[in-house]
This record gives C-alpha cells, sequence and structure tokens, in this order.
C-alpha cells in the first residue's frame, strides 16, 4: 500500500470518485478541500479529513491531487505554491499542459493524468503524462497510486489530450448507447429495468471479450453477425445511417473542444 499522505483539492464528480476509489482501496488518510464546503463535507463523511482550505489541505501531505477545472487551476496553484516544494503534484485538468502547471509551481514534481469516473469502482483506464524532471522514484508513487483505482498507462502529452476524448469522455459515450439500447428495448414492450441490465451486461461482456480473450472488434461482429441473420439486418442499417462516420465527428468535435482550451 502506498504510505504517503495525500490531499486532493476539488471535489467536484472526478474528484469525489477518485477519493472513492482510493477509500475502496484503503486508502483514507487524504486531506480535502473544496470552495464548496457540502462536498468537503460529503468527503468527511467517508473518513477523510476536511480541510477549511486549500493550504491547510496541502500543508502536511506528500502528494497532492488537483481535481478542479481548468478556469480555476491558476488560482489553485497561486494559493498553495509556497507550500508544496518538492511535492509530487498530480493534476487531472483537462487541456492545463505540463508546462502551464509547472509555471505556476516550478519547485513542484508534475504529473498530469487523465483517469474516468470508473476510478470510483477502481475500474478506470487511466492515462498519466509527467514533466521530464519527475525522478522514477517519484513517477512510480504517481503510478502506484492510480493503479489502486484501475489500469495505468504511461504516455507523452499529446497522446494523453488525445485520449481525454476517448478513455475520459468514454463512459458517458458507453451510456448513451446504453440508454439508445434500452430506448429500443422499450420500443420492443421490453421493461425498462429488465432492458437497462441487459444492455449494460451485455456492453460490459462484450468489453471482456475484446480485452480478455484479445478477440478483435472484427472477429466479435463476425462472431455474432451471421450473414442474412438478425444481426446482419441491424448492423446494415446502422451502416446506411453513417453510426460511425457521425460517432467520429462527434469525437473530432470534442477534441477540437480541448484545443480551444487548452493552456
Amino acid at each position: 500500500m502506498l504510505d504517503a499522505k495525500l490531499a486532493l483539492i476539488g471535489c467536484g464528480r472526478l474528484g469525489f470518485s477518485i477519493l472513492q476509489g482510493l477509500r475502496r482501496a484503503g486508502l483514507t488518510r487524504i486531506s480535502v478541500f473544496d470552495v464548496d464546503m457540502q462536498k468537503v463535507e460529503k468527503a468527511a463523511s467517508l473518513g477523510f479529513r476536511a480541510c477549511k482550505s486549500s493550504r491547510e489541505a496541502v500543508e502536511e501531505a506528500d502528494i497532492v491531487i488537483l481535481s478542479v477545472k481548468p478556469g480555476v487551476i491558476s488560482q489553485v496553484c497561486q494559493e498553495i505554491a509556497d507550500k508544496i516544494f518538492g511535492k509530487l503534484i498530480i493534476s487531472t485538468a483537462a487541456a492545463t499542459t505540463l508546462t502551464k502547471l509547472a509555471s505556476l509551481l516550478p519547485a513542484s514534481y508534475i504529473v498530469r493524468v487523465m483517469p474516468n469516473i470508473a476510478v470510483s469502482l477502481n475500474g478506470s483506464i487511466t492515462l498519466l503524462a509527467h514533466a521530464p524532471n519527475v525522478p522514477k522514484e517519484v513517477l512510480d508513487k504517481a503510478i502506484s497510486l492510480f493503479k489502486a483505482l484501475g489500469e495505468v498507462m504511461v504516455v507523452d502529452e499529446d497522446t494523453l489530450d488525445k485520449a481525454t476524448v476517448i478513455s475520459g469522455s468514454g463512459p458517458a459515450y458507453v451510456a448513451y448507447f446504453v440508454e439508445a439500447l434500452v430506448k429500443s428495448a422499450k420500443s420492443l414492450e421490453l421493461d425498462e429495468q429488465l432492458a437497462l441490465k441487459l444492455s449494460a451486461l451485455t456492453f460490459l461482456g462484450a468489453s471482456r471479450l475484446l480485452v480478455e480473450s484479445q478477440m478483435s472488434t472484427k472477429e466479435v461482429i463476425d462472431t455474432v453477425a451471421t450473414p442474412g441473420g438478425l444481426t446482419a439486418k441491424a448492423l446494415e442499417t446502422l451502416d446506411l445511417l453513417k453510426l460511425k462516420e457521425s460517432f467520429a465527428q462527434a469525437v473530432l468535435e470534442a477534441y477540437k473542444k480541448l484545443l480551444s482550451i487548452r493552456q
């Protein structure tokens, strides 16, 4: 288990999901701050230490997780800059570069991560990029921390930014398609709760086939969609509707949005 004192600043959706996952992993020695004290109190109800300021939260921490929006990260860094000399700073802020973070916190070791909300169940895939001055032993702490929350891939920063609109946004895409499948099931007069369970567990099972059995997407499709069959007819209709092209365009638009706010 990671032997370090942690601080987390920002208890929004992702920040709180990280706390939930860390608690499941047995890591509760964490000081927490958010400008919304109701969120801090919610974190305290899980056994974390509630703090009244960001400076108090980072005072004794060895590792600081910044889980705040890009628009406020400069302000947060300015508040804590003189309290984090030589500490490991892990930022989840999308579109905020290592260069920007290093300019705000020049005396710290900077790592960027992009998990997704599945960290709450220790099932996230987390992309991790680091500044060139981060020593291996410090980097290993960041990797170890997020391995407690799922899988970790160390990548360059450009890959992390591009993957943000894939794996970071991914749970919403999956839920969107599950929602579409449930709606289709309801149109056939299936019970909604049954439809949700069927749809969600089918996504889970198909994902396991791709990851654990290492079947390709084509192999999975070809195994299910026999020529002239029911599944083949559904897929043919989706192709006529250009679903893949539409989805690719949607992801591209998300990436363009990221580029427009990158700092």
